[in-house]
């Protein structure tokens, strides 16, 4: 089973995919930014922890949009 969830055969373009992409993407620049200004702060590093878990967690609901059987959609799921 993880070998189809590495295949690119296994995924297609969905528009369903975009909504939680442009937002991971978002919420990971905006992470890096307030990384990049505060660098040795601890709160700018709970904060950019905090959106990389965001834009993981969001990148796999499109991963799973974009698959194109239900058990690689079920693999980015669970």
């Amino acid at each position: 089973m993880a070998a189809h969830i590495f295949t690119p055969d296994s995924y297609g373009l969905s528009l369903f995919a975009l909504p939680p992409m442009l937002t991971a993407s978002t919420m990971l620049a905006l992470g890096v930014n307030v990384l990049r200004r505060e660098r040795d702060s601890r709160v700018s590093i709970s904060f950019f922890i905090m959106t990389l878990t965001g834009a993981v967690w969001l990148s796999s609901y499109a991963l799973m949009y974009c698959a194109r059987s239900a058990g690689v959609a079920v693999a980015w799921g669970q």
